[in-house]
């Protein structure tokens, strides 16, 4: 069994070496990511010095910290080959399915199924794309998914040191990528119900110490280097668009929800035949959600722009129907119904972990890349819920559903790009 799971995690690693050779761009922008990234890699490498002269001389680059840059750069230095990095780079991104598995592992057990079910990460375009093109993206999830291991083991040893690994780990994917930083606050608040307040208070005081020199970059940025620059339109971020994102998170949500709608769909029938009261409740929210981003965020939503994010159900929506906003209301609509079904036994737990999620994305655009592959860490790892727990136990039987389903996906995304 052993040889088994070796030979096919070493093909999936075979996988992205062969895009790699093939230049695959499967997410679309990695090129031109890559492009932009570069250079500051390069100088990063070169000197550090050199490295934050062109790092402070570039307002886009603030949007994320040089941590990266600079650990690309250095691996660069040693190396003295791009190649070798990127190569290297792709072994690293690897552990993200192992990561994947071990967190399923623990949530429920250990079986073939499950581990052939983690290396689905495998086929996901952007997670490919990201160790391919030497992109921060998979950094920050290693550390992100490492955190969700040590919250998991906190939850199921109440081990208080498992805490201070999980909150360690977070502040890792932070620094790579700040904008995880509201999971911090789901973290707390379920460990306040697991461990007393005095190992608690040990916890934040840990948390502020290693988030000193974040607040040392943030202070230095915003008082010399013009950091709020990129909350404007122009740089594609905004504080006051958390309304649409929560619509386009949803959307995104049910384009991964789809091929696990199988093994429950009937059971949401059911419950809201039940629940008619919910149902109008949810209805009527989210039609005033749409009159609010009608006519209240019109400038600043993202239907302004549909050659620019929003996720792959409202580039279909786009091809058929020229005004899609209340299609990805409706799209909206029925991912949260499902959510909530899926919530149900733990709904104050996991609606505040969603929020953390709408929290974390303060930008006009997002991309379906902020959520693939972070949608499994997110569903499985962090959701406390026995529809998902069913969901795990019953991979043996649909496995072959979410390879067609998400292979599908992949291949699409080669044609289009």
């Amino acid at each position: 069994m052993l040889y088994k799971k070796i030979f096919l995690f070493a093909l999936g690693i075979i996988s992205i070496l062969i895009g790699f050779f093939y230049n695959e761009n499967s997410s679309g922008g990695a090129i031109h990511d890559s492009n932009y990234l570069l250079p500051f890699i390069q100088a990063f490498g070169n000197d550090l010095n050199e490295g934050f002269k062109l790092f402070w001389s570039n307002s886009g680059s603030l949007v994320h910290s040089p941590i990266f840059y600079i650990f690309s750069g250095k691996i660069l230095s040693i190396f003295g080959n791009l190649n070798h990095v990127k190569i290297s780079y792709i072994f690293l991104s690897s552990l993200l399915p192992f990561i994947f598995y071990n967190i399923l592992k623990l949530r429920i057990r250990d079986d073939i199924y499950i581990f052939l079910f983690s290396l689905i990460i495998f086929t996901s375009p952007y997670f490919r794309s990201s160790a391919i093109w030497l992109l921060g993206d998979n950094l920050s999830l290693i550390f992100f998914s490492l955190s969700v291991l040590f919250y998991l083991k906190a939850e199921k040893t109440n081990f208080v040191i498992h805490c201070y690994l999980a909150i360690f780990f977070l502040a890792l994917c932070c620094y790579v990528r700040y904008y995880y930083f509201p999971f911090y606050f789901f973290y707390i608040y379920v460990f306040l119900g697991k461990f007393n307040f005095k190992e608690i208070i040990k916890v934040i005081i840990f948390s502020f110490l290693i988030a000193i020199p974040a607040i040392i970059y943030f202070i230095y940025i915003i008082k010399y280097q013009n950091f709020f620059i990129f909350i404007n339109l122009e740089t594609g971020h905004s504080l006051q668009n958390y309304s649409t994102n929560f619509l386009v998170v949803l959307t995104i949500i049910l384009f991964y929800l789809i091929p696990f709608l199988p093994i429950f769909y009937k059971d949401i029938i059911k419950y809201y035949l039940t629940e008619k009261k919910r149902l109008l409740i949810f209805f009527s929210t989210f039609l005033i959600f749409y009159f609010i981003n009608l006519f209240f965020f019109q400038k600043l939503i993202f239907f302004r722009d549909s050659s620019f994010g929003g996720g792959i159900i409202k580039k279909i929506f786009d091809l058929i129907i020229f005004n899609s906003e209340l299609l990805i209301v409706f799209t909206a609509l029925i991912s949260i119904l499902i959510l909530d079904f899926v919530f149900r036994e733990h709904r104050k737990d996991n609606y505040f972990l969603l929020f953390c999620l709408v929290l974390s994305m303060p930008f006009i655009y997002v991309f379906q890349k902020y959520l693939d592959p972070f949608f499994y860490f997110f569903f499985f790892g962090l959701i406390k819920s026995q529809n998902v727990n069913f969901i795990i136990l019953n991979f043996k039987q649909h496995l072959y559903l979410y390879y067609s389903y998400f292979l599908l996906f992949f291949f699409s995304t080669l044609i289009i790009y």
